[in-house]
């Protein structure tokens, strides 16, 4: 081989070389970036069920006539979902992508909810409560579907959890909704 010929082929495999170290590079970026998304929906379950017992402790002071300010549970972080998803979606099937769509949708409706003011009376807060203790419940088994099942089987197609879903927060608000008052509501 001539020198050009050495010189042409060190540069050739110099270059393809680093382009398979850029796509393995890109590559890994994605599969960590889906990796922590799945992570975060895993930490989703913790998350709701947290807000399902804060929930309850706030109907307890109510009903003990604990309650004093305008207490709410908090919200629910996104921060993976917020800054990576976009970049990540088209690496997921179709399927994959509505369960996941569905999940960050309860928590979104679930943290719309929190940050409503509208509660002047106990009646109004405990209201609200109830319809975060029912997004808590809805969002926590799309969580753990997802965990479970991935995208082969949906919650939404689960009619006999749907229904258990349904009466366990009728249940809880029927606990909760005997005492009721129309004491106002104070600012802390």
């Amino acid at each position: 081989m001539t020198k050009f010929e050495i010189a042409i082929s060190a540069v050739f495999i110099g270059f393809v070389l680093s382009q398979t170290v850029d796509l393995f590079k890109y590559r890994w970026r994605i599969y960590r970036k889906k990796k922590a998304v799945k992570d975060e929906i895993k930490e989703l379950g913790i998350e709701f069920e947290e807000r399902i017992i804060r929930i309850k402790k706030i109907l307890d002071d109510i009903v003990l006539s604990k309650f004093d300010g305008m207490v709410s549970p908090s919200l629910i972080p996104t921060i993976i979902y917020d800054n990576h998803y976009a970049e990540v979606a088209p690496f997921f099937d179709m399927k994959d992508r509505k369960a996941i769509s569905n999940i960050y949708i309860g928590v979104n409706i679930y943290n719309e909810e929190v940050e409503a003011k509208n509660c002047p009376d106990i009646n109004s807060k405990k209201k609200s409560l109830f319809e975060l203790f029912y997004y808590c419940q809805l969002s926590k088994a799309s969580v753990e579907y997802f965990n479970k099942y991935g995208s082969k089987k949906s919650l939404q197609t689960d009619n006999d959890k749907l229904v258990e879903i349904n009466t366990l927060v009728n249940e809880f608000a029927n606990k909760y909704g005997s005492h009721t008052s129309n004491k106002p509501l104070t600012q802390n």
